[in-house]
C-alpha cells in the first residue's frame, strides 16, 4: 500500500498568470523527526514529489497523525502566489465536509515554505486500485459512484474541482473513495486556485489566444479536461462531470475515451465527440455506455442538469428492474395457478422487502416532527429553508438506505448472487450507518442555533451507502469479536462515538470530547482494531 503523500503533489501549477513547470532544482529544507512546522511534530519523511515533500507529522493539539506537506518554490513572488493558492484551497475544502472528500485541515508558512496539513491514509490512488485485482464492472461503477458523491458534494458548496482524474482519488482500506487536490478548486465563476499533472506537464498548457492562457483558464489535465475547459470558458459542475465520464470510461474499458497526441487533438475529439471504439470483449452493458455517452456531451447543457443525475441514471440498472419485475410476475402466476394456495404465498410477508422497519425510532414521523420543532423553535432567520432542506435530504437518505438494505438482502435470499459471509458484511456495514444516522439526528433534535448553521455539515458527513457494496473490501476487513458481551460493547462504543462525531460536525467540539472520554478507554479494552 502507498501512502497519500506520493499523490498529493501540486504539478504544472498556473500562479497569477504564470504556468509554474515542476522545478526539480528547487529544494525544501530537511526537517528532522522531531522539527515543528507549526504547531505539528515532525516523524518522518514520507514520501517526495516534483513539487514538493510529505512527512508525517503529529498534530499534539487534537492527537492525530496528519499528512504535512510543503510547497517546493524558489521564488518569492511565486511561493507568496502558492500560500495564497493554498490558503483558499483549505478555506474551499473546509466547507466541504464529506466522506468521499479528503479532510484539510490547516495551511501556513514555514521558513518561508508554504505547508498544507491533511488527513493521512495508508491507500491506494483508484488507478491503483484498478490494477492491483480484477474488478467487475459493477465493482467499478460503484467505486466511481463514491467519487462522483464527493464531487457532488463540492458541487453543493458552490465549488468546481477543475481537475479530476483517478490519481486524485484515493482508495482507504476501508473501500472508501476520497477525492483530494482541489487545487484547482475555485467558487463557481469566482477565483481561480490551480494545480496540474506532471505526468502531463508536457501538453498542459494549451494554446489559446493570450489572454485566456494568463487567467490560467485552460489549465487542469487535458485528457480529462472538458471542451469548455480547453477554450476556457467559465466552469461549472458540469465540467467535473465531463472530466468524471472520461475516467469511468477508461476504467471500464481500459482504453482512452479519445485519442490525439497533443492537446489540441484531443480537444478537438472532445468538440465532434469522437470516442474511441470499444473493445467487442466488454461486458460493460450498453445502457452504461449510454450514460458516458451523455455526460460526455460537447454542450454543458446536453450533459445531465448536476452530478447527482448522472449518479441516479448510473445506478438504474435495467437489469435490477427486469429482476424485479420477474420476481413479483412469478408472484403472480403462482397466485393464477395455484388459486388458494398461490393466494396465501402472495399475501404472506416477502423476504427482503422491509428494511424499513429498522429506521423506526430512527427516521419516522415522530422524529421528523421533533426535529422540526427545534430547528423553528431556533427561530434562526433561515429556519424554515434549513429544516424543509434537513428533511428531504434525510427522507432521501433513508431511502437510500432502506433499498441498499433490501438489496443486500436480496442478493443471496432471492437471486443466490452472493455469499451469506457478504450478506452479513453489507448488512453489518449498513447498521452501522444508521447508527450513525441516528447519532447525527439526535445532535438535531436538540438543535440551536449553531447547529441549524453547521446543519448542511451534518448532513454532508453522513456515510455514502455505497460503501457496504464494496464486496472485497468489506471481506477483508477485520472480523469483530462475536461473543454476546463483546457485541453489546462495540454497539455500545459505536453509539458514543457515532455521537461524539456528529456533535464535533455540528460545531460543539468541548461537548464531542467530553462524549468520547469513556469511549476511548472501552474501545482500547474491546481490542477490536477498526473501532
Amino acid at each position: 500500500m502507498a501512502t497519500n503523500e506520493k499523490f498529493l503533489d501540486t504539478d504544472n501549477a498556473t500562479l497569477g498568470g504564470d504556468t509554474l513547470v515542476p522545478d526539480v532544482s528547487s529544494s525544501v529544507a530537511h526537517i528532522p523527526r522531531g522539527g515543528l512546522v507549526g504547531r505539528y511534530v515532525v516523524l518522518e519523511e514520507a514520501g517526495s514529489g516534483a513539487m514538493g515533500v510529505v512527512y508525517r507529522a503529529y498534530d499534539p493539539e487534537l492527537q492525530r497523525v496528519v499528512a504535512l506537506k510543503l510547497l517546493r518554490t524558489t521564488d518569492s513572488t511565486r511561493r507568496e502566489a502558492a500560500g495564497e493558492q493554498l490558503r483558499r484551497e483549505a478555506q474551499a475544502m473546509a466547507r466541504v465536509s464529506h466522506p468521499n472528500v479528503l479532510p484539510v485541515y490547516d495551511v501556513g508558512i514555514h521558513e518561508g515554505q508554504v505547508w498544507i496539513a491533511m488527513e493521512f491514509l495508508a491507500t491506494d490512488v483508484l488507478s491503483r486500485w484498478l490494477t492491483i485485482a480484477p474488478r467487475t464492472w459493477r465493482e467499478i461503477v460503484a467505486m466511481y459512484s463514491q467519487a462522483g458523491r464527493g464531487l457532488a458534494a463540492a458541487h453543493a458548496v458552490g465549488l468546481v474541482h477543475r481537475d479530476f482524474k483517478p490519481q486524485n482519488v484515493l482508495v482507504g482500506a476501508d473501500g472508501r473513495a476520497r477525492v483530494l487536490d482541489f487545487g484547482l478548486a475555485r467558487a463557481a465563476g469566482g477565483g481561480l486556485a490551480v494545480s496540474g499533472d506532471a505526468a502531463d506537464a508536457a501538453d498542459a498548457e494549451i494554446p489559446v489566444d493570450g489572454e485566456r492562457t494568463a487567467k490560467g483558464a485552460g489549465v487542469g489535465t487535458p485528457r480529462y479536461m472538458a471542451p469548455e475547459q480547453h477554450d476556457g470558458r467559465t466552469l461549472d459542475g458540469r465540467a467535473d462531470q465531463f472530466a468524471f465520464c472520461v475516467a469511468l470510461f477508461e476504467a471500464l474499458y481500459g482504453v482512452r475515451a479519445f485519442s490525439g497526441e497533443t492537446a489540441v487533438e484531443v480537444a478537438i475529439q472532445k468538440l465532434q465527440r469522437r470516442l474511441v471504439q470499444i473493445p467487442e470483449s466488454s461486458a460493460v452493458p450498453p445502457w452504461v455506455y449510454r450514460v458516458l455517452l451523455r455526460g460526455l456531451e460537447p454542450r454543458p447543457d446536453a450533459r445531465f442538469a448536476t452530478m447527482e443525475d448522472l449518479l441516479a441514471a448510473l445506478a438504474d440498472d435495467p437489469s435490477v428492474t427486469r429482476r424485479k419485475a420477474a420476481w413479483w410476475l412469478g408472484g403472480g402466476l403462482v397466485v393464477g395457478l395455484g388459486g388458494l394456495a398461490g393466494a396465501m404465498l402472495l399475501i404472506r410477508p416477502q423476504p427482503c422487502h422491509d428494511a424499513d422497519r429498522k429506521l423506526v425510532g430512527v427516521w419516522d414521523e415522530a422524529r421528523r416532527g421533533k426535529i422540526r420543532d427545534a430547528i423553528l423553535a431556533t427561530n434562526a432567520p433561515d429556519a424554515s429553508d434549513v429544516e424543509a432542506r434537513v428533511s428531504s435530504g434525510v427522507e432521501r437518505y433513508a431511502q437510500s438506505w432502506v433499498e441498499a438494505h433490501n438489496a443486500a438482502c436480496a442478493a443471496t435470499k432471492i437471486y443466490g448472487e452472493q455469499s451469506e459471509e457478504l450478506q452479513d458484511a453489507r448488512i453489518a456495514c449498513l447498521d452501522h450507518a444508521r447508527g450513525e444516522l441516528a447519532a447525527k439526528l439526535d445532535v438535531l433534535e436538540h438543535a440551536d442555533a449553531k447547529v441549524v448553521d453547521e446543519s448542511w455539515r451534518v448532513l454532508g458527513s453522513l456515510r455514502p451507502v455505497t460503501e457496504c457494496e464494496a464486496s472485497r473490501e468489506l471481506l477483508a476487513l477485520e472480523r469483530p469479536p462475536s461473543d454476546v458481551a463483546s457485541l453489546e460493547a462495540r454497539e455500545r462504543i459505536e453509539t458514543m462515538v457515532a455521537r461524539g462525531a456528529a456533535l464535533l460536525v455540528a460545531g460543539r467540539a468541548a461537548e464531542s470530547a467530553a462524549a468520547l472520554e469513556s469511549a476511548v478507554a472501552d474501545a482500547r479494552a474491546l481490542g477490536y482494531r477498526p473501532l
